[in-house]
């Protein structure tokens, strides 16, 4: 069934508000990225020290350096350098850091939380705890004055010391999965599930030749059970 004027006019408005809210949220997104862009310029310029220079020495300092922007290797040079100097400061300010966990009895303000986020912790919802990279004695003075407590994480326990052995001492051999190595299995059983998947058995000490056998020369060696006992002679 057509549709009337008035039906259709609807529909073409509706379109054209549809439209105008994606074009809204794509002009707001824009911006966002461009002012998060220019704070971070901002950053940038007083953490290389040039944020004390005068307006028009910063100015021509940044112009200096746009003939160079034009050029590839002169940016990737930059790049190291800046990629370099980002990880030796992250390294120095993680120095002395460990995992670090802090509880406290009741819910905390907001100033508190702030300050706690902008140390490097985070609240987790599951274990109701904060968690973070931090110095014991910065957690502490963190912590103690809204009554928390600061537990550390312990370090992984050395591979050398095992639970049921002497401290230091090797553990059980265990095979590729962890568990422990299975007990010797008889030859014939062995055999059954080797063959089934077309692998083959080899025996640690395979029967002795019968030119050594204690019999006489050529005689055949006594008959032996999948276990390695030898059966009596008829």
């Amino acid at each position: 069934m057509a549709r009337s004027l008035a039906e259709r006019l609807r529909a073409h408005e509706q379109q054209k508000a549809r439209l105008a809210e994606e074009e809204a949220k794509i002009r707001d997104a824009e911006r966002k990225a461009r002012t998060r862009r220019l704070i971070e310029a901002g950053a940038l310029v007083e953490k290389a020290g040039l944020l004390d220079l005068d307006v028009n020495a910063l100015y021509g300092a940044l112009l200096s350096l746009k003939e160079g922007a034009a050029e590839t290797e002169q940016v990737a040079q930059w790049a190291a350098l800046g990629g370099r100097t980002f990880a030796r400061e992250a390294r120095l300010r993680d120095e002395g850091k460990e995992p670090i966990v802090l509880t406290f009895p009741a819910p905390l303000p907001k100033e508190v939380t702030a300050t706690l986020r902008a140390a490097g912790f985070r609240f987790s919802k599951v274990l109701q705890h904060w968690e973070g990279l931090a110095k014991p004695d910065d957690a502490d003075a963190l912590a103690k004055p809204h009554g928390g407590t600061v537990r550390r994480i312990n370090p992984p326990v050395d591979a050398g010391s095992q639970p049921n052995g002497q401290p230091g001492s090797e553990g059980p051999a265990s095979d590729h999965d962890g568990h422990g190595l299975a007990p010797p299995v008889d030859g014939a059983a062995a055999s059954v599930p080797a063959k089934a998947h077309a692998g083959h058995v080899r025996r640690a000490k395979p029967p002795a030749d019968t030119s050594t056998n204690p019999g006489q020369p050529g005689e055949a060696a006594p008959a032996a059970d999948t276990g390695g006992d030898l059966l009596s002679r008829g």
